[in-house]
């Protein structure tokens, strides 16, 4: 979901889909892990598509350490934060962004455009955020901590830009650990995918979000 932060003076990226914008025919498979290829990656990202490369390939990493047993809660608890960074690091490099802009989680409001949600603020953030960590470790079902850790995250929204990335990056490493395959949102079926988080962010109805990604999942 797309959040625009509040004060003007913060200058970012422009709000891609991530993985909503890619097709399933475009990640190549080694040992259960996909490899991301630049047309999906220049597709996800509408600027810079190299931050989101360097992001999945963190997130590739980090998934290869659970399938060999690593405890998932544990592991994206950390490195949430490190695939923020990877994101965004181009934009660093650039001088368009700061490094304080990309330390910790947000220090402002966001809105999101065209949703009656509006995400948690700043100062309540870190609370929920170890809530959730807390939930996902205490979740035995892979598929039931990937759908709630996916929604949790994308309804606290922690950063100015990027959560739907993320929120995305965190649902297939979740899923991972539960030996399910790597599963991409369409682009043909993101409105559909919109409409199901804005059901479930606005109204608190999960039902149909649930749906939409096993129905995404189930195509491989």
């Amino acid at each position: 979901m797309n959040a625009t932060p509040s004060t003007p003076t913060t200058r970012s990226p422009s709000r891609g889909t991530g993985s909503a914008g890619s097709s399933s025919s475009e990640s190549q498979w080694r040992g259960g892990i996909p490899t991301a290829t630049g047309g999906m990656a220049k597709r996800a990202m509408h600027w810079p598509p190299e931050g989101y490369i360097q992001a999945f390939r963190a997130v590739r990493e980090d998934i290869r350490l659970i399938l060999e047993g690593g405890d998932p809660a544990s592991l994206i608890t950390t490195a949430h934060h490190r695939w923020h960074a990877e994101l965004f690091a181009p934009a660093l490099r650039a001088g368009i962004l700061e490094a304080h802009q990309l330390a910790g989680y947000r220090n402002g409001p966001v809105y999101i455009r065209n949703s009656r949600h509006t995400p948690l603020p700043a100062e309540a953030l870190v609370d929920p955020m170890e809530t959730l960590f807390t939930l996902i470790g205490e979740e035995r079902e892979p598929s039931v901590r990937a759908v709630l850790g996916h929604h949790l995250f994308v309804f606290i929204h922690p950063y100015f830009d990027g959560n739907g990335r993320l929120g995305r990056f965190l649902l297939n490493a979740l899923l991972a650990s539960g030996g399910y395959r790597w599963t991409v949102v369409r682009m043909e079926r993101r409105s559909a995918y919109m409409a199901a988080l804005e059901e479930a962010s606005a109204n608190g109805r999960i039902a149909a979000l649930t749906r939409f990604l096993a129905e995404e999942m189930s195509r491989g």
